[in-house]
Formats: structure tokens, C-alpha cells, sequence
């Protein structure tokens, strides 16, 4: 049996339709990396600015399932885990598949695996498995806008190198 707050989101969503694109902007934490000018016992990690591009598909009141792309706007660098080699990573563009669990409306708590690229001519690139979570909470604004402020952790690897990344940011998003 449905309750009134359930009917409610589900006559929302038919209204609005089910399918909603969202504009990401925020900052990344990238745990262990440095800049060129520094070394790695100077850093405790940085911080790049990040946009991405999210896209949801509502499939009950409770889920969504959807695709998230980042793209980092910076330069840096990271020691594999041995420390005998330096991976410099730039502009590195990650591409998520993603379910989202939506416990109480506005709040959705978002998961999936995905893989991270770099885009550099004739260089032999460093491409990452990632493990996305995050949580969201999203504000209606008017006609089918939203916004939403989320906080994100990345754990990203590969053969050679793995670490960490932590996001903060907000989304601003039409459901059509």
C-alpha cells in the first residue's frame, strides 16, 4: 500500500517526467597527490576544481539509475603505492554508472563503479578503476529545477596505483 507521500513523488516525477540532467560543479581532494613544485613529504593531498555532467533516470519513488562524468581541471602528481614510479595525472575525466537510493525525499545516496581517463597526445596514459559513493540532498526550486549540494569519496585504482578522493560541490539540475 502506498502512502500519501510516495503517491506524491510518483505524480511528481509523471509530471516532471522521469528522466533529469544535472550540471556539476566543486572541488576535488586527491589524498597523496602534489604539485609539480612540491615533493610528496610536503603534501597532504590537493585540491583541483572539478565539473561533471549527471544524468538520472527515475525508476520508483525509491531509485534511480544514471550516469556521473567529472572532469578534473588540473595537474598533478601521484607515487604508486612502491613509490618507484610517478604518475602525473591531467585532466582526468571518470565516467560512472550509478544506482541512487532515495531513503527520504530530497535526501539520495549514490553508488557505482566506473573507469577514469586522461586525454594527452602521444602519451601513454594511466586509466583508473573507480568506486564511487556519495550522498546528495536535493532542493526543488521551480518547474522541474533542482538543486543539490553533495559530498562524494572516489576510491580509484589500478595495477600500480591506488588512492583516494574526496568531493564537495553542488549540482544544478531540469527533470523533463
Amino acid at each position: 500500500m502506498a502512502t500519501a507521500q510516495e503517491h506524491s513523488n510518483s505524480h511528481q516525477h509523471e509530471e516532471e517526467g522521469r528522466h533529469s540532467l544535472a550540471l556539476y560543479t566543486g572541488f576535488t581532494h586527491n589524498a597523496g597527490s602534489y604539485f609539480s613544485e612540491e615533493t610528496k613529504e610536503k603534501s597532504t593531498g590537493r585540491w583541483v576544481p572539478t565539473i561533471g555532467l549527471d544524468y538520472y533516470y527515475t525508476l520508483n519513488h525509491k531509485w534511480d539509475i544514471g550516469a556521473m562524468t567529472d572532469l578534473e581541471l588540473e595537474e598533478y602528481y601521484v607515487d604508486e603505492e612502491e613509490g618507484a614510479r610517478t604518475y602525473e595525472r591531467t585532466n582526468a575525466w571518470a565516467f560512472i554508472a550509478v544506482a541512487k537510493y532515495k531513503p527520504i525525499e530530497g535526501l539520495g545516496i549514490f553508488f557505482g563503479p566506473g573507469i577514469e581517463f586522461e586525454f594527452k597526445k602521444d602519451i601513454k596514459t594511466e586509466s583508473l578503476f573507480v568506486a564511487k559513493i556519495g550522498v546528495e540532498y536535493e532542493v526543488p526550486i521551480k518547474n522541474g529545477w533542482a538543486i543539490a549540494p553533495s559530498l562524494i569519496y572516489d576510491y580509484k585504482y589500478s595495477k600500480d596505483l591506488k588512492f583516494s578522493a574526496f568531493s564537495y560541490g553542488f549540482s544544478i539540475g531540469k527533470r523533463f
